[in-house]
């Protein structure tokens, strides 16, 4: 629950602080008065969205899952502008059919998302992975046939003057952009 006041605007700004350790905020905005509004012969209303995600700026995680037995292992890793090098940021070695990584406050840049099988990296059979991602950019889920291990999917994180985030990401020949 949150109040604002405001005297003669048709706009009114809620601010929604972030502790260091929040990466979202769901907002809900399910009812609001208008003092005087009868008097005034004027009936508030809500149009449009009501209800946001708003995510730290920099904020990103992947859900990776898949339909067999294999032992998928997941990792996020930071690529340099020749999108080599990596640098693991996180990774997810489980041993159930669901694989998680995330980020927080990620500077623009290339990054991607690495799948190997545990233990010999030689995916005994082609396996379709299923991707969640979450980023401040946007969500999207897509599914990607792997025949063997690697860089499954590429991202590039970039922020505009306005400070507007996108991702844009690629994987097997197809890009997609949020």
């Amino acid at each position: 629950m949150t109040s604002s006041a405001s005297s003669g605007d048709n706009s009114i700004t809620i601010p929604v602080a972030f502790a260091s350790d929040d990466v979202f905020h769901d907002v809900d905005l399910s009812d609001f008065i208008v003092v005087n509004a009868s008097a005034r012969r004027f009936l508030p209303s809500l149009d449009g969205n009501t209800s946001v995600r708003i995510m730290r700026q920099g904020y990103f995680s992947a859900k990776l899952t898949w339909e067999t037995g294999q032992d998928l292992d997941l990792i996020f890793g930071a690529l340099n502008v020749l999108w080599q090098n990596p640098v693991a940021i996180d990774d997810s070695q489980g041993v159930t059919n669901e694989e998680n990584v995330s980020g927080t406050a990620l500077p623009d840049g290339n990054y991607g998302l690495f799948v190997y099988e545990w233990p010999t990296n030689n995916f005994s059979d082609p396996v379709d992975l299923t991707f969640d991602i979450v980023t401040a950019g946007g969500n999207f889920t897509f599914t990607v046939n792997a025949e063997d291990f690697g860089f499954h999917i590429w991202c590039t994180k970039s922020t505009d003057g306005n400070g507007n985030v996108s991702w844009t990401n690629v994987y097997s020949r197809s890009v997609l952009s949020l």
